[in-house]
């Protein structure tokens, strides 16, 4: 019977001793999912502002050509109405001119 009671005792040993590494070996599995975890948001949070970054670098670069454009438009407005205003003017001389003449000949 003393042997009988020794093999009980040897499983029940044995049973205790499988449950212990079951439970480390669950604890252990329960540490890396949350390493697993932390390192995912970490991830995450770094692609994040890895993208917040690019959009405003983006963004600004956007914002450069539209000024450049704009500034350039403006330029060739600005032209433009140059060109036009001196046109005007040369006409308006001309104009004046032709009345001069019309006026100085209806007087003659």
């Amino acid at each position: 019977m003393c042997a009988a009671n020794d093999d009980l005792e040897m499983i029940h040993e044995a049973e205790e001793a499988a449950a212990r590494k079951i439970l480390e070996a669950q604890q252990r599995v329960n540490e890396m999912k949350e390493q697993t975890e932390a390192e995912a948001k970490q991830i995450l949070k770094e692609a994040e502002e890895q993208t917040r970054r690019a959009t405003l670098l983006l963004n600004s670069d956007i914002d450069k050509r539209k000024a450049e454009i704009e500034q350039r438009i403006r330029n060739e407005t600005d032209a433009s109405v140059a060109t036009l205003e001196e046109s005007a003017r040369g006409r308006r001389t001309a104009a004046i001119q032709s009345v001069v003449n019309m006026l100085l000949r209806g007087e003659s």
